[in-house]
């Protein structure tokens, strides 16, 4: 059994204002409500321009890099494999920055990375205070020994993801899915696909035997609301956070490989050569 169920923004705001209840955009497991505020203008494109940044900076610095991804050729299926690290996290949401120390004879000591503080919250900003500051001095002692520091930071993307779920990074994809599980109060199982498109929000819920799914649709439909608009997809039940899976493009121009096609049209003396980049 298949129940498709849609709405566009403009509908889905009014009715989360008038808070209406069944109302509002539904599934089994799934209950949407969206909102429309200078805030969420602010929230995208801050967190826009620092990935687009964060991608820049990967591509001109590969040992940045090295701490953003696991890069690896396989022979065996001709294919690139790419690992998120236990610091790509940190990239997407708070940042880091990462001190690595080298003697001038070549002696390495491993690398240091302090990770900023993801919340607001004093005890853990006082914390992430605490560990710089006995970050700083281990780095003044090396000094005192004779090592070079080098330093990289980035100051973080804005997300907010919880360190527990499972983050794959995708060259090949544009926008952001998510897989989770969730427990309903009746002990009922859902699993929720989630998949964000071009001025589209669309999930599947399921029973996860494939006979019970619905499907839910929020569609942009207003340009003035472009890029002022959240939809706030509310999971009900109980979601174990380990379960939940969450793939973001990695679309770093280091995986672009450029191309020129030379066409030759009827009658022309000359090819003509059209450059293509895919980032």
């Amino acid at each position: 059994m298949s129940d498709k169920k849609e709405m566009n923004l403009t509908s889905l705001l009014n009715k989360s204002r008038a808070e209406s209840g069944d109302d509002i955009l539904s599934t089994t497991g799934v209950r949407a409500t969206a909102t429309f505020n200078y805030e969420n203008f602010v929230d995208i494109d801050n967190i826009s321009r620092s990935y687009f940044l964060l991608m820049i900076k990967l591509n001109e610095t590969t040992k940045l890099r090295s701490y953003f991804a696991e890069e690896t050729f396989c022979e065996k299926t001709n294919k690139w494999i790419i690992k998120s690290t236990k610091y790509t996290n940190a990239f997407f949401t708070s940042g880091l920055v990462i001190y690595e120390i080298q003697s001038s004879d070549n002696r390495c000591q491993p690398p240091i990375v302090v990770i900023g503080a993801d919340s607001d919250d004093e005890t853990q900003v006082l914390k992430n205070k605490e560990e710089h500051e006995q970050v700083e001095a281990k780095l003044e002692q090396y000094i005192r020994d004779g090592y070079e520091i080098t330093r990289m930071r980035w100051s973080g993307c804005g997300m907010k993801i919880p360190q527990e779920i499972n983050l794959i990074l995708d060259p090949d994809i544009v926008w952001p899915k998510v897989t989770l599980k969730t427990t309903l109060r009746d002990g009922e199982q859902r699993d929720i696909d989630l998949e964000n498109q071009a001025n589209i929000v669309h999930w599947e819920d399921s029973d996860g035997s494939g006979g019970d799914t619905e499907t839910g649709t929020i569609i942009s439909d207003c340009k003035l609301k472009q890029g002022n608009t959240k939809a706030i997809l509310s999971i009900k039940g109980e979601v174990c956070l380990s379960d939940i899976t969450l793939t973001l493009p990695y679309t770093c121009a280091s995986f672009d490989i450029l191309t020129g096609l030379r066409i030759k049209g009827k009658g022309d003396s000359d090819k003509q050569e059209i450059i293509l980049f895919t980032t």
